[in-house]
């Protein structure tokens, strides 16, 4: 069975779609709200310069040099937080507009989350050699992790919005994203479990750290429990607190 590996002009090619995409968004995004605030025309003009920079490096088929650098630590800063920020706003107004395919919408969003910083990590990050700034790298992909969390899933799919508001998604998108850099840095991953029984192996341990395991479950879920219903009776509390004042105005009067 083959790896499934993607040549460096295929991923130059997804991640310009990408670039183009985002330009189309933040013009679309300006003319509709009509937004001119200094946050927002610094924004644009950062994004324009990558742009460009980043046309001007293709064109010019520079795959090293200081331009080249350049070109790549303002990708990694600027667009590792700019990607996930307009996907989560594109996800919203989907899922705002047409609410009638919101379960589609998001299993759609959660694959493209999955890939969304990748061609950038394969061509930006992948190509690194010096293990410090391969680390700053990772770094400044794990941007991706928090901002899914702000997609407006509705409560009454509760199991689809828990699971993007704890970070499942993006968990497994920076697993992705470290399997694919480990492969492009030369790492080979060979797990090789055996699950065998050790020479002091008893049961008896076992059986405890299993008690002791649905002991904390049982202690976690009955602390949630008096904690709710604490809340419940000081919401009671306060409601009767509030209907017994007018009461004793009466009889004072």
């Amino acid at each position: 069975m083959k790896d499934f590996t993607l040549s460096h002009k295929r991923w130059q090619q997804i991640f310009d779609i990408q670039l183009l995409i985002a330009l189309i968004w933040i013009f679309l995004e300006a003319l509709s709200h009509n937004k001119n605030s200094l946050e927002n025309l610094i924004q644009g003009a950062f994004f324009i310069i990558v742009f460009g920079l980043n046309l001007y490096v293709q064109r010019a088929k520079k795959t090293n040099g200081i331009i080249f650098e350049i070109v790549r630590w303002l990708n990694l800063f600027g667009l590792s937080t700019l990607f996930p920020s307009m996907w989560v706003e594109i996800g919203n107004y989907f899922l705002k507009n047409v609410p009638q395919l919101e379960i589609l919408w998001i299993f759609l969003l959660w694959m493209s989350y999955l890939v969304l910083l990748l061609p950038l990590a394969i061509l930006f990050v992948g190509s690194l050699k010096n293990w410090f700034l391969r680390l700053v790298g990772v770094g400044l992909l794990g941007t991706q992790y928090g901002p899914d969390s702000l997609l407006k899933i509705s409560k009454n799919l509760s199991w689809l919005h828990s699971i993007t508001s704890q970070g499942v998604i993006a968990a497994f998108a920076l697993l992705i994203l470290a399997c694919f850099l480990g492969k492009e840095w030369g790492f080979h991953f060979n797990p090789n479990l055996k699950f065998i029984k050790s020479s002091n192996f008893q049961y008896s341990i076992l059986i405890i750290l299993c008690y002791v395991h649905l002991l904390m479950c049982f202690t976690m879920h009955l602390s949630a429990m008096i904690s709710k219903f604490g809340l419940h009776f000081l919401n009671i509390q306060s409601i009767c607190r509030k209907n017994m004042l007018p009461l004793q105005v009466l009889q004072l009067l």
